[in-house]
């Protein structure tokens, strides 16, 4: 892993299941041999996300190569940086290994001592300094209104979060389902402003996930051709 590769990755966050379109598992499987990570977050609604919903998130997760946490609303914030951090981490410590033809080892901790603090040290060097292309997909359904609040402000720490890192990064949201009439629509601002955007959503109607994870995808390889190098938040309004 070198500073100038891309890192490319999608974090989703819901609290259900999606309802309209395509299948979000078959979608996700997409993005994986792609080379794009699927990460999701189910956000707990009373205290259960329920069993269908819980399923979705995992096997979403799964087929997209990535990992899932449930998490209460509340703790948003930490568990959207935590996700975003662990899975540069893993993303880059496969490619290192693969690098130094390592490859039949699953992770860092499974190498042979001789080889653990060189592959290390690129690691944390890459984690800092690595390109982040990332693309928030925000579930803005009618359940997630009470949580809206702490959508946003989970939104905001992450920006500031990935701001405060030496490496540049992209980043891209879409929100779904798009309350002007389409399926989802892509916030075409400014990271430091997308916070703000977001609070001005109303979440309400259905959960076309796979749809909105389709768009990512779109998104992500665009941004990739263009090799934009910089920190901001494009859009598309679709």
């Amino acid at each position: 892993m070198h500073r100038s590769d891309f890192l490319q990755q999608i974090l989703l966050i819901t609290d259900g299941c999606s309802n309209e379109g395509a299948d979000p598992v078959n979608v996700a499987k997409i993005a994986a041999r792609q080379g794009i990570s699927v990460n999701v977050i189910g956000v707990i609604d009373d205290g259960v996300l329920g069993k269908k919903g819980e399923r979705e998130v995992a096997d979403i997760a799964v087929a997209g190569n990535g990992m899932y946490r449930f998490t209460k609303a509340s703790d948003l914030s930490k568990t959207m940086q935590y996700m975003t951090q662990h899975s540069m981490e893993i993303s880059i410590e496969r490619a290192a290994v693969s690098r130094w033809g390592l490859s039949e080892y699953q992770t860092v901790e499974h190498l042979p001592p001789e080889f653990r603090p060189t592959i290390a040290r690129a690691v944390e060097e890459a984690v800092e300094y690595a390109f982040l292309d990332v693309c928030l997909v925000i579930d803005q359904s009618g359940s997630m209104n009470p949580k809206q609040t702490y959508v946003i402000g989970a939104v905001r720490d992450l920006v500031h979060a990935l701001s405060s890192r030496t490496g540049k990064y992209r980043m891209d949201t879409i929100v779904f389902p798009d309350i002007k009439g389409g399926t989802v629509r892509h916030l075409l601002v400014p990271p430091l402003r997308l916070a703000d955007a977001i609070g001005k959503i109303a979440p309400q109607g259905n959960t076309p996930t796979g749809p909105a994870l389709a768009l990512a995808i779109q998104t992500l390889k665009m941004g990739l051709s263009n090799n934009t190098h910089q920190k901001r938040s494009s859009v598309y309004v679709g």
